[in-house]
């Protein structure tokens, strides 16, 4: 019993430790889509999210980026949308915002890296 308290003390400091970091994903087509592709602000610019050979990432469906952004350790917290300046096309623009938690240092550097010098 002793060691299962020490453990989950333990466990609750390191959390201590853990900060949130965020991302916006946001998307303008249809929610019907698919080929769905999705804009990422990470706090520093905003670009379509890319894969692996640095082109736009597509997507079956909306679901499917969803399950993408989960299964790299992001957890959904909110999700609204926001009328476009220009209203061409989509009038309103959705987002999705994401977060995962991360050491104090990463997200400092996010927060060096995210002002404007």
């Amino acid at each position: 019993m002793m060691m299962s308290v020490l453990s989950l003390m333990a466990s609750a400091q390191d959390n201590e430790k853990l900060q949130s970091c965020y991302v916006i994903i946001s998307y303008t087509g249809s929610m019907d889509n698919r080929d769905f592709t999705v804009n990422i602000d990470d706090g520093t610019h905003i670009d379509y999210l890319k894969d692996e050979k640095g082109k736009k990432a597509h997507f079956r469906t909306p679901a499917a980026a969803l399950e993408y952004f989960e299964s790299l350790g992001w957890e959904l917290c909110n999700i609204g949308t926001s009328p476009k300046e220009d209203g061409i096309g989509h009038p309103y623009l959705t987002y999705w915002i994401f977060k995962r938690k991360v050491s104090k240092e990463e997200r400092e550097n996010i927060i060096i890296n995210a002002l404007i010098k």
